[in-house]
């Protein structure tokens, strides 16, 4: 159980280069104890995602891509933000100079010390990390591994240079040469160095020389994920769960809703279906010998308008005339709709009611009186 707790508390240590085609450097650490720190070329960064201790990585940012500045605020309580913090720091700034994004290091009464650095090139490094497989949790300056002194100065030796870390919270990377000239017109009251000092100091204490990356505290170190450059947040087996069901909901109504949608259009499909093949069936019962049948809705109408009425139609016509001339009995009818041939057989007492009913003409053929005898009326079309 031991071995598990300490393994899931690994953090994978990575300390990137200034120089875009630098390998980078790495370390498994456990905040107790450390590994050996190795190196890796940039290309083959993606080899890193395979340790579980990728899940939780750090970063350590080379510090001298960071602008120091050490701002006053109006007082101790001032409530600071991100937004205020930014705003104070870019006033600092030449007038053309880019904003930066600026961290806070150091805050003691109405000092602080802030390290600003170049926001896209920061997420370039943090995205290009991600595309390799790596969850990057936090990320911080390589020089903020050093230990705060109380009252001096913190210094390393990194290859050909020096880490520096001041007691009011300034970091930089010097050059042998600018570390001589500091002690020299600056020397602090009290100097712990890791590594050989290139002149002698006083009050210097000198430990062993290390690699910056083995003096890693994870609690010690301000991190540069604030603002609009945070961490993921990460997310709990159970929401995982909820986000998933609510996918599958939202995937299962959008499927009701296309089903429904092609059940109308499959009905509306048939019901079109139907309709024209009767209008065909209309047509070819009509008018079998006309050959537009591929626009029935524009020619059928007219070719009716041109064909004898069918005989339902006529009967249908004359009874709903008849209806408005009571003393007009219907004896008969002879309909011949390819002759156009209609006569009726009608018996009236009244001549005038016969001659009204043949004036109205509301059967659509031009009615005359063929013979007469008796009451019985036999009219015919022309």
């Amino acid at each position: 159980m031991q071995n598990k707790r300490v393994a899931s508390e690994a953090t994978l240590l990575i300390r990137t280069g200034s120089q875009p085609q630098a390998s980078v450097e790495w370390v498994i650490h456990d905040g107790s104890q450390h590994g050996e720190v190795q190196r890796l070329p940039r290309e083959q960064l993606s080899e890193l995602a395979a340790h579980p201790a990728a899940r939780r990585t750090h970063v350590l940012i080379p510090v001298e891509k960071t602008l120091c500045r050490t701002l006053q605020i109006p007082d101790e309580n001032y409530e600071l933000t991100d937004r205020k913090l930014h705003w104070l720091a870019d006033e600092t700034l030449d007038e053309n100079a880019p904003s930066l994004h600026w961290t806070l290091l150091f805050r003691a009464g109405t000092t602080l010390a802030v390290a600003g650095i170049d926001k896209a090139w920061l997420e370039a490094e943090l995205n290009t990390l991600s595309s390799c497989g790596l969850t990057v949790t936090k990320a911080t300056l390589d020089a903020l591994c050093l230990p705060a002194a109380e009252d001096g100065w913190t210094v390393l030796k990194d290859g050909d240079a020096w880490l520096l870390r001041t007691q009011n919270g300034n970091v930089s990377r010097l050059t042998e040469t600018w570390l001589i000239h500091l002690l020299t017109r600056f020397p602090p009251q009290q100097l712990t160095s890791y590594g050989l000092l290139p002149i002698p100091h006083p009050n210097a204490t000198e430990k062993p020389e290390c690699h910056i990356m083995s003096l890693y505290r994870d609690a010690d170190a301000a991190t540069l994920l604030h603002d609009s450059l945070r961490p993921p947040v990460a997310v709990s087996a159970w929401s995982a769960r909820l986000k998933l069901v609510a996918a599958c909901g939202v995937a299962l109504a959008a499927s009701v809703a296309l089903l429904v949608q092609a059940a109308c259009y499959w009905r509306l499909d048939a019901t079109q279906a139907q309709l024209k093949n009767n209008l065909t069936q209309q047509w070819q019962r009509y008018i079998p010998e006309n050959r537009h049948s591929n626009n029935l809705r524009t020619y059928l109408p007219k070719q009716l308008q041109q064909r004898s009425p069918a005989p339902l139609t006529v009967m249908l016509r004359l009874q709903a005339s008849l209806a408005r001339f009571p003393g007009i009995a219907l004896e008969g009818m002879r309909y011949d709709s390819q002759q156009k041939s209609l006569q009726l057989f009608l018996f009236a007492s009244d001549e005038g009611q016969v001659q009204q009913f043949i004036k109205e003409n509301t059967l659509g053929f031009a009615l005359t009186v063929d013979r007469h005898e008796q009451g019985m009326w036999i009219i015919k079309n022309d």
